[in-house]
């Protein structure tokens, strides 16, 4: 369910300007974990035509800012 969840976050931050998505996991591994093999694993395969259009601005531990202004991260809390 987290890959499906994942995959859907990222398909919505790319797609819709100034977004905030965030993922809370249940502790740090499993967010990093998240983030690596679901989220960015899948944008750095997009096409290269997609990745033109809608680049990566921000590239940290566990989050991701995209050029049309919308974010995913994923930690295990938010305030």
């Amino acid at each position: 369910m987290s890959t499906a969840f994942c995959i859907d976050a990222l398909d919505y931050a790319l797609f819709s300007s100034n977004k905030n998505i965030g993922i809370i996991a249940q502790d740090l591994n499993t967010a990093e974990y998240l983030f690596h093999e679901k989220i960015k694993f899948v944008y750095d395969n997009l096409p290269d035509r997609l990745k033109q259009t809608v680049t990566m601005k921000t590239d940290r531990a566990r989050e991701i800012v995209l050029s049309n202004g919308s974010r995913i991260v994923v930690d295990n809390s938010f305030r």
